[in-house]
């Protein structure tokens, strides 16, 4: 199963894992995706010990910045496959 984190502070949230559902869905692709409201959720998850294969942050985000993230995620290496920054408008 692909373990997929979405992190966006704004209401494009919902639609971005229908998107993204809809997607492993037709590809066959079993998946469990996970949302995030605030980035510093995602992170105290990840200091907590779980993991995604996947992860689709927003760049811009208060406090902790998409790309502050990611650089933390790859730095740590959170048994990921892909980090994605998104600045979907």
């Amino acid at each position: 199963m692909l373990r997929v984190a979405v992190c966006d502070n704004e209401k494009i949230l919902m639609e971005i894992e229908e998107i993204a559902g809809r997607f492993f869905r037709l590809n066959c692709i079993d998946s469990k995706i996970t949302t995030y409201q605030s980035s510093e959720n995602l992170q105290y998850d990840l200091q907590d010990g779980i993991g995604y294969d996947l992860f689709l942050l927003d760049i811009e985000m208060p406090g902790i910045h998409g790309m502050e993230l990611a650089k933390e995620i790859c730095e740590r290496k959170y048994a990921i496959q892909r980090v994605a920054n998104c600045d979907y408008r």
